[in-house]
C-alpha cells in the first residue's frame, strides 16, 4: 500500500497521505480511513509526493472505492501535479459525486475547508 494516516486536528477528519504508486488496496481503504465507523468524516487526501502512475483498473476500481463510501462528507485533496488534478476531476464528474470533492494547494486550506463542512453539519 501506498498510504499513510497522519495525525489529524478534529475526530471527524481522516488525514492520509498517497506516496509512491497508487494502488487497488488503496482505492478501497475505507476501514483504515475511517468510513466504516458509522460516522461522517471528511478525508484530507495529500497525493503531492504521489507518482504520476495510476494501477490498472483504475477507472472501474474508483467507482466502488472509498469515494462512495455514504459515510465520506468531503474528499479534500491537496495536489499540484494538473494531470493528477484533471484525473481527480474526471473521476468524480464519472462517479457523479463532484460535490463531494475539493482540490487545494496547502494542507491548510484542505482542512479549512473541511473544518467549515464539519461545522454545518453540527460535527
Amino acid at each position: 500500500m501506498a498510504h499513510t494516516i497522519v495525525s489529524s486536528t478534529h475526530p471527524h477528519i481522516t488525514h492520509v497521505r498517497f506516496t509512491d504508486l497508487l494502488t487497488q488496496d488503496d482505492l478501497h481503504s475505507d476501514e483504515a480511513l475511517g468510513l466504516n465507523a458509522g460516522r461522517l468524516t471528511g478525508v484530507l487526501l495529500d497525493v503531492r509526493t504521489m507518482k504520476l502512475d495510476l494501477p490498472e483498473g483504475f477507472t472501474s476500481g474508483v467507482q466502488t472505492s472509498f469515494f462512495i463510501n455514504p459515510n465520506l462528507l468531503h474528499l479534500a485533496v491537496v495536489i499540484e501535479s494538473p494531470l493528477l488534478r484533471s484525473v481527480a476531476l474526471m473521476a468524480a464528474k464519472m462517479m457523479k459525486q463532484r460535490d463531494k470533492l475539493s482540490l487545494h494547494d496547502t494542507l491548510e486550506s484542505a482542512e479549512t475547508h473541511l473544518l467549515a463542512l464539519l461545522h454545518k453539519q453540527g460535527l
